[in-house]
């Protein structure tokens, strides 16, 4: 769509407008809200549904101001509605928020990066899991467990006495679980990376 022709389905949208002020009336009261309707209802939700399409597509960056005025019948929310069309009309190019283009941009990188690397990082973590398994024994695993419990109470005890723990299943063990991680496709690639 040109720019004329936008122009020109903006004036359209605000003579029809002007056309079904006429149109709204007070069918009702209460002692805290007025209610109208329009004797038109029916070209008046059309042209209410006009203005949200032409918004939604054309100016994003109006939707927040059509909304609180869009689904009640007031004339005071058709003259903000009217407003809106003319500010359009005379300003019709949507505004351009650089910061937030290069700021979602980053934010996609970001997230990917991150993926990225939690992903990597849980790879690696179940292949360190999946070596000392293999050459541990199960009791052993369990004292090894037992022991990791008390790491957020005392870290330095817990890793002394882990140490000596992992020391005393032999240096065959320590030796294999190791091989088995560096040997690992996934940990081997990403190693070398």
């Amino acid at each position: 769509m040109t720019k004329e022709e936008l122009i020109s389905k903006i004036e359209e949208l605000i003579l029809k407008g002007q056309e079904l002020k006429n149109s709204i009336y007070l069918f009702g009261q209460d002692a805290f809200f007025n209610y109208y309707k329009s004797s038109k209802e029916e070209e008046y939700k059309k042209w209410i549904q006009s203005i949200k399409r032409l918004i939604d597509t054309m100016f994003p960056s109006s939707k927040e101001r059509l909304k609180p005025y869009a689904d009640k019948i007031t004339p005071e929310n058709h003259m903000e509605i009217l407003g809106l069309l003319e500010g359009i009309k005379i300003f019709p190019y949507e505004p351009e928020n650089e910061i937030k283009g290069k700021s979602s941009d980053r934010i996609t990188i970001n997230n990917n990066q991150n993926n990225i690397q939690n992903n990597t990082q849980q790879v690696i973590f179940n292949i360190f899991i999946d070596a000392i398994r293999d050459e541990i024994t199960g009791k052993e695993l369990k004292e090894l467990k037992e022991i990791m419990k008390n790491y957020e109470k005392n870290p330095e005890e817990t890793k002394s006495t882990l140490l000596e723990k992992i020391k005393g299943f032999g240096k065959d063990v320590l030796s294999n679980i190791m091989a088995n991680i560096i040997t690992n496709p996934d940990f081997y690639s990403t190693f070398l990376n």
